[in-house]
């Protein structure tokens, strides 16, 4: 017989879009792996297709979003970054604001976030891209170094050019905006990139910082395609280290995250 005075565990509801992206897994093991340790049920809402892009056909899919007002869910942790489409993102913290709930959001503070009962938690995008930049001009000696960063509209993007900008001043390389160039944070956009270098459309540097590794993935095998030989003819570094580096040649020197250090430091808040 089932027993009625049963107390229902509660449940975390984590709130993201494309989840099953390598980026969005990671912070999401480290919260389930914390929620287990205080007896917490994890329940992952998010959609399957985030582009930024406003077609109908992806209307029904992010219905998903109106499980947010489930009862069921006691608090709400939601990946702000993942949603790159500025529209639903609005959407999602319009659902969850309608909740009487605690809120942790991971990542930065975006339009449409600032609310005095969430609890704000990220890395820094600035602090890391600087670092990856002083990697390039301290151990390789570099001083003409390009930025490929993502949309311009995105905080993160625009967080990891000051990144960039102050690593080049703090070893006296004049900033110049010419040098940054902004993508779509996918491979296409290092596609692009890479043809504009091989016909002079934009000079060749010594080095390039990608913002993400899918950018990065993109030039190199473009780059591959076209004759321009990584790290001999230009070097390149990337952020994130989502995974598949085996899959490109030369290895691609990347810049990891602690993502699921981030998952856990949401869960615990």
């Amino acid at each position: 017989m089932k027993n009625l005075n049963k107390k229902k565990r509660p449940v975390c509801g984590v709130v993201a879009a494309e989840a099953n992206s390598i980026e969005q897994r990671q912070i999401i093991e480290g919260i389930v792996s914390q929620n287990q340790l205080y007896g917490i049920d994890t329940a992952v809402i998010s959609n399957i297709y985030n582009p930024n892009v406003k077609e109908q056909e992806l209307y029904c899919e992010n219905r998903i979003y109106e499980l947010i007002l489930s009862e069921d869910l006691d608090s709400i942790i939601l990946i702000s970054e993942s949603f790159v489409n500025d529209e639903l993102r609005k959407y999602v913290t319009d659902y969850i604001f309608r909740k009487n709930v605690p809120v942790v959001v991971i990542g930065n503070i975006m339009d449409g976030l600032v609310n005095p009962n969430c609890i704000y938690i990220n890395t820094s995008d600035e602090n890391d891209m600087e670092d990856v930049t002083n990697h390039l001009i301290e151990e390789h000696g570099l001083k003409d170094i390009h930025l490929l960063t993502g949309y311009d509209f995105i905080k993160a993007s625009q967080l990891r050019v000051q990144g960039y900008k102050k690593a080049l001043i703090s070893h006296g390389i004049p900033f110049d905006a010419n040098k940054v160039f902004y993508g779509n944070f996918w491979m296409n956009s290092g596609e692009d990139m890479a043809e504009k270098y091989a016909d002079g459309s934009i000079p060749l540097p010594q080095g390039i910082v990608c913002a993400n590794d899918y950018m990065a993935y993109g030039l190199m095998d473009k780059f591959s395609e076209l004759g321009i030989s990584v790290p001999e003819d230009v070097m390149i570094a990337g952020y994130e280290f989502v995974g598949g580096r085996e899959l490109h040649t030369p290895v691609l020197t990347t810049y990891q995250r602690n993502r699921e250090e981030l998952g856990r430091a949401a869960a615990e808040s």
